[in-house]
């Protein structure tokens, strides 16, 4: 008997939680960046269910729109250089 084809969902819409490769595209990142900012703290941890492990998408939105602005990077730079 062959298998049962599933017709396309016609809902548009993202998934709740994403995979690695999916998260760190999500956000803008190479995987490895993104599992080094996973790793520094600056993103989420990943949710875990069993040996699978998914971002959820509102997490991130949440992480990347706390990060500096270039802006407050510079004067955050400005700011070490003349308390040296």
């Amino acid at each position: 008997m062959p298998a049962r084809k599933i017709p396309p969902d016609p809902l548009a819409y993202a998934p709740f939680a994403l995979r690695a490769p999916a998260a760190a595209r999500y956000v803008g990142f190479s995987e490895s960046k993104f599992y080094e900012a996973v790793n520094a703290g600056t993103l989420p941890a990943p949710r875990r269910q069993g040996r699978v492990a998914v971002w959820l998408r509102d997490e991130l939105e949440e992480a990347i729109r706390n990060l500096p602005t270039s802006e407050e990077d510079e004067r955050d730079e400005w700011a070490e250089r003349i308390s040296l």
